[in-house]
């Protein structure tokens, strides 16, 4: 999207994981401790590239602050650009 005059917008697909809201924090600890271990492991990396990704893990506050970056830089993109989405059912 750079290329375009987007800088900030990112273009690709992202996995993550979510817990219910209220889940006790030593849960999300140690989910976060597991997945930065699993991001660690060659098999996981090689997996992932396997099929052209890239292993990126955030922890809970970092990827919660990505996702609502990217809503506020796409939304705006998509108002400047006048894009209007047909009303679902």
């Amino acid at each position: 999207m750079g290329e375009k005059g987007c800088p900030n917008a990112l273009n690709g697909t992202f996995m993550g994981y979510a817990v219910k809201p209220g889940t006790p924090a030593a849960i999300v600890e140690k989910l976060e401790k597991v997945f930065k271990e699993a991001c660690k492991e060659k098999e996981t990396i090689e997996s992932v590239q396997k099929v052209g990704a890239v292993v990126e893990n955030l922890g809970s506050k970092e990827a919660a602050d990505f996702i609502a970056n990217q809503y506020r830089i796409w939304v705006d993109l998509i108002k400047a650009a006048k894009i209007v989405f047909p009303a679902s059912n």
